[in-house]
């Protein structure tokens, strides 16, 4: 028994006997119970695909950043193989091509070759692999490029302005010593923090172990690119230097984009020849 406004109500007891029923489980009929009408549905659906909608740029960018994260990871350990390998002989820069044997040099193999391609021994078994362990560090996460169904070995290719062949010689007839430096040991670089060493070149262009930035003046004059690097990460790519460090450089003209071989640099020809190398 309760006291309420309207006086007493008394308790009626609950038979036993009966199951316990949710007070509202009947309360609307079978044929009257509320649901979505079709066009809430459809509302409903409308904003869900507005969200993503808006989501998925987001995730794509933040997905893109990641993946520049670890590009510019690899590289820093790429360039640290560099050191420690110019540490253990003599100062000189690991070689950029080699003169007999292809596994004596920081990585070897033309791209252009389906079995160089997918060959591990011309990363990890060359001289660079000797400090750095991982096949992955060899190759951009964002290169997506195959042969045979399977991942490229190797997505960087090695400034021909250092190392050259390993007797002291450049790599390339394209290194012109009467007029400009190149780079055979480490101390000779002046200004390492303005100097790439190692860059993601473009799938469409990579082929042997080193890039080409031909700094001649008839070069200069047309500001055309030899080899093009990659733009891996929305319009941007990856460089190490000569001091350790990395970043990723985006690519303002549309020829590095195109993956012709020799497409017009612009501006980013100007940016890479001046740290290429510089003039005696």
């Amino acid at each position: 028994m309760s006291n309420t406004l309207f006086g007493s109500v008394k308790a009626v007891p609950r038979d036993p006997g009966q199951p316990r029923r949710s007070p509202d489980r009947n309360f609307f009929p079978r044929h009257r119970r509320p649901g979505f009408t079709l066009i809430e549905l459809l509302v409903v659906i409308a904003i869900i695909a507005i969200l993503a909608a808006m989501l998925l740029p987001a995730l794509s960018k933040a997905k893109t950043k990641a993946s520049g994260i670890s590009c510019l990871n690899n590289l820093r350990q790429m360039q640290l193989g560099c050191a420690l390998y110019a540490d253990d002989n003599a100062d000189r820069w690991v070689p950029s091509l080699a003169i007999a044997d292809p596994r004596l040099t920081w990585a070897a193999g033309d791209l252009r070759n389906a079995m160089d391609a997918t060959n591990l021994l011309f990363t990890t078994g060359a001289l660079l692999g000797q400090y750095v362990k991982s096949a992955d560090v060899f190759r951009c996460p964002a290169d997506t490029a195959r042969v045979n169904g399977r991942p490229r070995v190797r997505s960087q290719s090695m400034n021909i302005f250092f190392g050259g062949r390993g007797d002291g010689a450049p790599a390339s007839s394209r290194v012109n010593t009467a007029t400009h430096y190149f780079f055979s040991k480490t101390a000779s670089v002046l200004r390492p923090a303005g100097l790439w060493v190692l860059w993601d070149e473009n799938p469409a262009t990579i082929d042997d172990c080193y890039g080409v930035v031909d700094v001649s003046p008839a070069y200069k004059a047309s500001r055309v690119l030899v080899n093009t690097p990659a733009s891996y990460h929305n319009r941007a790519g990856g460089l190490s230097f000569a001091d350790g460090h990395a970043e990723i450089k985006r690519w303002v003209g549309p020829g590095v984009f195109e993956g012709s071989y020799n497409a017009d640099g612009g501006k980013d020809y100007d940016w890479l020849a001046e740290r290429t190398t510089y003039e005696k």
